[in-house]
């Protein structure tokens, strides 16, 4: 059998230590982990064969760690272990992605069949498409279980997949900067049927990365959006996304807006998880477009 590379993931140190010596002496090239923070940075650059993952780890747990890794690196085949996870537990990590399950304390000798088996157990290779759908379900949850500006840049990068999604966008970016402003995300509209052609060859989204409870969107960020929209002629469909909702001025703010031919749709925490789970996401904005267009 090739060399495997594992990564023990536990906020115990001395577990650690002990299972990532174990391990090394039979055969195996380990090293472990109680930063589960930085997992999926550390996946992403390694690319470990497996990682053997505990499920409660305090603030950051094992399911947050095995959603990061679902991005960082979706090929790594994920074992969690834990000493007191009733089922539910670990059928969600396993819908989650994780392949096997292991009760902690475990005996050593164990613990090695069982990697060597989902070691050698084929992993079945995913479509394209299916690979980007899980990967927009996995930013999805970690937006929902994120804060401040890691949500954001995962707001971020979910909206990327989801325009990647619809066949006629293309080209699209993320973080372009002018000289006083930042547009989120962008795409080319490549659409020629007349509805698409008449909603510019542009389409810009806003992503506000607040927690759940605090303010909604107003008129600061609807003029801030409506200003970067500005920057080109190209623009005329906007999206806005806030997780905390929108206020009322923001709601006048935007049916102004449709005076100069500009379009902002806003996009609530409901209107995401709807356009996550859409088969059809170009009708879903099509629908939202025609609705705020009036």
């Amino acid at each position: 059998m090739p060399l495997v590379r594992v990564l023990v993931v536990d906020d115990d140190p001395l577990i650690v230590e002990e299972t990532v010596c174990a391990l090394n002496a039979t055969g195996f090239e380990a090293r472990g982990s109680t930063a589960p923070s930085a997992i999926g940075t550390e996946a992403k650059q390694n690319q470990f064969d497996v990682v053997l993952l505990d499920i409660h780890m305090g603030d950051y747990g094992g399911l947050r760690v095995l959603l990061d890794l679902g991005v960082a690196s979706p090929s790594t085949k994920v074992i969690v272990m834990s000493a007191r996870s009733g089922v539910e537990d670990v059928l969600d990590c396993i819908r989650r992605g994780a392949v096997d399950f292991v009760s902690k304390p475990f005996e050593i000798d164990n613990l090695i069949q069982r990697l060597r088996v989902n070691v050698l157990r084929p992993r079945f290779p995913l479509e394209p498409i299916a690979l980007r759908e899980n990967l927009i379900e996995c930013l999805w949850a970690n937006v929902q279980l994120e804060a401040g500006t890691v949500r954001g840049r995962r707001l971020e990068q979910l909206l990327y997949h989801i325009f990647a999604s619809v066949k006629f966008f293309r080209d699209i970016r993320i973080n372009l900067r002018g000289e006083v402003d930042e547009i989120d995300v962008e795409a080319v509209n490549d659409n020629d049927s007349g509805f698409w052609r008449e909603s510019g060859s542009l389409i810009t989204a806003e992503c506000k990365n607040w927690k759940l409870g605090s303010r909604s969107a107003g008129i600061q960020e609807h003029d801030h959006f409506a200003a970067s929209m500005r920057r080109s002629v190209r623009y005329k469909i906007g999206f806005f996304i806030s997780m905390s909702g929108f206020s009322q001025e923001f709601g006048i703010a935007r049916m102004r807006e449709l005076e100069n031919g500009r379009v902002i749709v806003p996009v609530d925490t409901n209107g995401m998880d709807t356009l996550v789970k859409a088969t059809d996401r170009a009708k879903i904005l099509e629908d939202w477009i025609r609705k705020y267009s009036r």
